[in-house]
């Protein structure tokens, strides 16, 4: 008597896996529109506005996973101020006694702010840190008499560029003590070309990683007569020892001609910026990854001569600006070797005619920048990321998982 109940479950397995083979087989072919596109999530975009009146501009430059946002905006009486944008509204900072302008340029998980602002109307710019609703100055080096903050971690560790008698250098900010880092090391002789000079002139910081690594640009001038006279060049440089900046550029058994700039670093040491990868000396420059290997990636462009990489997430994701092969420049985002245009994955109604450039992104995939709005003024923008979309495996179906 228990045969044909047997029978029949049996029969019901046989028939549900066949439904599922042809739903997978289904599935497969309408919701994989692509592996480009399926890398990418879809965002929402938000425009932050301004502190002050018609005509105003904003530029949002960094956030928090909090989705505190941080950058400058214009005022209704005409100055740039910092501000903070959370919980939907835009908060001015103010500036430091005496100043009229002040920008704020990162922002860590506690919500301590760094920038800059100037201290009087001559035009000096002191390096502020922003928290507790206070602004304080952050001072100068020795023998200086301007600096600004480009970056703060999670520490509190501030890092950015102050000058002193012997030039510009860049800067670690800890435990109330403002620290030259100095400039890299002098190259060999031995490995220049006959005749050759290379002094250093420069350095700037521009990011600090959560367990302290410091990357910028150092600047040096060169001489190779007799076609070479005082052509000022640039190289990256990390900071992941005391006392020692280590400059890197593309080809740098080529020496001075390939310059490079790194803008950001996150917590698995992966580096961001720009460089130039073929034209030496000219350019022009494009975005760049350096992997753990010290190899500089080219990321490409999106179809025109140059691209710039200004911020990269825990995950590897980079976000910049890159030009269209219509000369337009548009914000983008890379992700699994794959450079997309910002403004190609917004849904909805957009606030923005175009998406200029977008200089952070947080953990969580956040990104911030800026845009121009449809009455032709530029204006900070937020793009919140949707769920990210099924992602096809090799074979172009997509993975479900099933209960027994």
């Amino acid at each position: 008597m228990e045969r044909p109940h047997i029978f029949f479950i049996i029969t019901l397995r046989m028939h549900e896996k066949l439904l599922f083979f042809v739903f997978l087989t289904f599935v497969s072919w309408v919701v994989v529109p692509g592996t480009a596109q399926c890398a990418f999530p879809t965002y929402t975009i938000i425009d932050l506005g301004t502190l002050g009146g018609d005509g105003s501009e904003s530029q949002a430059a960094a956030l928090n996973d909090a989705g505190v946002i941080v950058g400058w905006s214009g005022t209704a009486t005409g100055d740039i101020h910092a501000f903070r944008y959370e919980n939907g509204m835009m908060t001015d900072l103010g500036v430091l006694s005496g100043g009229t302008n002040s920008y704020a340029t990162g922002i860590n998980h506690t919500g301590q702010i760094v920038g800059k602002s100037y201290t009087n109307s001559s035009g000096l710019l002191h390096a502020f840190l922003y928290q507790n609703e206070v602004m304080t100055d952050l001072g100068v080096l020795p023998g200086g008499d301007f600096s600004y903050a480009t970056g703060i971690n999670n520490a509190g560790e501030i890092v950015g560029k102050a000058n002193t008698v012997s030039g510009s250098r860049a800067f670690l900010y800890s435990n109330g003590n403002m620290t030259n880092i100095g400039l890299p090391p002098d190259p060999l002789p031995s490995t220049l070309p006959p005749g050759a000079t290379w002094v250093w002139t420069t350095s700037e910081a521009a990011a600090i990683s959560p367990l302290g690594h410091i990357v910028g640009t150092s600047n040096f001038i060169y001489n190779q007569p007799p076609n070479i006279a005082n052509f000022q060049c640039s190289k990256a440089f990390t900071y992941p020892v005391e006392g020692t900046l280590y400059a890197f550029s593309p080809r740098p058994q080529d020496g001075a001609a390939y310059d490079a700039f790194a803008t950001a670093i996150n917590a698995t040491d992966q580096i961001v910026g720009y460089a130039f990868f073929t034209n030496p000396f000219l350019g022009p420059a494009h975005a760049f990854l350096r992997q753990s290997d010290g190899e500089l990636h080219d990321l490409g462009t999106l179809g025109g001569d140059r691209s710039f990489a200004y911020g990269i997430n825990a995950a590897g994701k980079i976000v910049g600006k890159a030009r269209k092969a219509s000369g337009v420049d548009a914000a983008f985002v890379y992700a699994d070797g794959v450079m997309m245009e910002l403004a190609t994955r917004i849904t909805g109604s957009s606030p923005f005619a175009s998406l200029e450039s977008a200089l952070a992104i947080s953990d969580s995939g956040s990104i911030v920048g800026s845009g121009m709005t449809h009455d032709g003024i530029r204006h900070a923008f937020l793009a919140l990321p949707s769920s990210p979309p099924l992602v096809p495996i090799q074979g172009g179906l997509t993975l479900l998982l099933l209960s027994e």
